[in-house]
C-alpha cells in the first residue's frame, strides 16, 4: 500500500470519528489549532486505524501530543504498516 492510499484510509477514517471534518483537508495543518482534535477524537481516530488497517496502538500511542498533523497520523500508520 503506498502514501497516497493509506492518506486516503486515514481521512476516510477521521471523517467518520469527526463528521464535521472538511473535505479538503490540509495533513500539514495543526489538529488542535487547526481541526479542534481533542484526545477523545484522536483516540477514536486510532482505533478506527487500528480496525481499518489491522495494526495496534500501545496506550502510549494514543497520546494526542504525540501528533502535530495528520502527516504525523499517516506516518505513525506507515511504520506499523512496514
Amino acid at each position: 500500500m503506498d502514501k497516497e492510499q493509506i492518506k486516503g484510509k486515514v481521512l476516510d477514517v477521521a471523517h467518520e470519528v469527526m463528521p464535521g471534518l472538511n473535505s479538503d483537508v490540509d495533513t500539514e495543518a495543526s489538529l488542535t489549532d487547526g481541526y479542534d482534535v481533542d484526545s477523545v477524537s484522536m483516540i477514536r481516530m486510532l482505533v478506527g486505524i487500528e480496525k481499518e488497517f489491522g495494526v495496534s496502538y500501545d496506550d502510549s500511542e494514543l497520546a494526542l501530543y504525540k501528533y502535530n498533523n495528520f502527516d504525523d497520523v499517516i506516518e505513525s500508520v506507515e511504520k506499523k504498516l512496514s
